[in-house]
């Protein structure tokens, strides 16, 4: 570094690759990431945010690179007389804290991204979100773009995603590709080929753009393949979509009791899922003693995924499926007036007939014994 006149100035070059000259223009764009194959992991914040200091403090910074021949960035900021410079201290500190301590505050994209425009269902709202990505800065970025909308935990890479899969199962994932140990692909496909985890939505992030890259992520399930630098509000958008579509079907099947609705959805192992599920339960309709210990057994899941896994595609704990599955089967009996009550009861799995008739009146709004008049 120097002094020039009344600005200091100051550089820092490296002897490494080197940037093109299609790539330089954009070196201080947030989140710009070359599509070039020399470059390896993404640009972060990290230009953008020196570029946002030097400018508060009246000055200019500069870059100049060939192919092969290193970078070298440049920047000149005024000296002398420190109250001449327009700069709020308090400016400087929330930018420093926001930007290097990884505490990004929302406010800080909020303006920029009008993100406080869109407007989330009460019931999607704290939905659970899996972020993970292997760059600091862009994860803790993603992390603070969703935070007014999900709860978040965030990851570095997809191994530690698929350890945390085995605890909790959440709503939505959204997984940069380029990554190490795992990449987003890698753990897509894995997601999307168990059966646990085959309905959790994806979306897949990266800087990578061309057609077969982009159909080689479809290819293993990923529900959104979204290329970066992408627009913050579009992606918060299609989250939203991803589980409203999902809310959609749930509906769906609710209004519709059969695995029919079901497979409306694209996902293979879903169909599997679900199409087992009611074979189970049809096959021991009348058994008393069928529950959850049973049919998470015969399904070779866990008690607590299955639970999560019933939960998540039809909007139902398996306890409440499984009555209500038997409700609708007593009421399609008690239509064609062929059946007494007790014989309903019984044929459904109820042991207690005071309680078949509680539960059928709540759901219908009607004593089973006159159902069918």
């Amino acid at each position: 570094f120097y002094k020039k006149e009344n600005r200091l100035v100051c550089s820092v070059e490296d002897s490494g690759r080197g940037i093109s000259t299609e790539d330089l223009p954009y070196v201080f764009d947030r989140f710009y990431q070359s599509k070039e194959d020399y470059v390896s992991g993404g640009s972060g914040i990290g230009l953008a945010f020196s570029k946002k200091l030097i400018e508060l403090h009246q000055g200019e910074i500069f870059v100049e690179s060939k192919i092969g021949e290193g970078a070298k960035f440049t920047f000149e900021i005024p000296v002398g007389n420190i109250d001449s410079l327009d700069v709020k201290e308090e400016k400087l500190e929330e930018i420093f804290k926001e930007e290097m301590a990884n505490d990004n505050s929302l406010e800080f994209f909020e303006e920029e991204y009008n993100l406080s425009e869109i407007v989330i269902d009460d019931n999607l709202k704290r939905s659970q979100l899996f972020i993970v990505e292997d760059n600091n800065e862009m994860r803790f970025f993603l992390r603070d773009i969703f935070t007014d909308f999900f709860d978040i935990k965030i990851f570095a890479n997809g191994k530690e995603c698929i350890d945390a899969l085995e605890e909790d199962l959440p709503d939505l994932i959204i997984s940069d590709v380029m990554m190490p140990v795992m990449t987003g692909v890698e753990l897509c496909e894995q997601i999307k080929t168990d059966i646990r985890t085959s309905h959790i939505p994806i979306i897949l992030l990266t800087a990578v753009s061309t057609m077969e890259d982009r159909l080689k992520g479809l290819g293993v399930g990923a529900d959104v393949y979204v290329s970066k630098p992408f627009q913050v509000k579009n992606l918060v958008l299609q989250s939203i979509m991803l589980l409203k579509n999902r809310e959609i079907l749930r509906e769906r099947f609710q209004q519709n009791f059969s695995s029919n609705t079901i497979k409306t959805q694209d996902n293979h192992f879903d169909k599997v899922f679900i199409d087992k599920l009611f074979v189970l339960i049809n096959e021991n309709l009348s058994d008393s003693d069928l529950d959850v210990n049973f049919l998470s057994k015969e399904l070779c899941i866990s008690r607590s995924h299955f639970f999560q896994k019933v939960k998540a595609l039809t909007n139902q704990t398996p306890y409440e499926l499984l009555k209500n599955y038997r409700l609708q089967k007593a009421a399609e009996m008690l239509s064609l007036g062929n059946s007494q009550v007790s014989e309903v009861c019984l044929e459904m799995g109820f042991k207690s007939m005071s309680y078949f008739s509680r539960a059928f009146k709540n759901k219908f709004g009607i004593a089973p014994s006159k159902y069918n008049k």
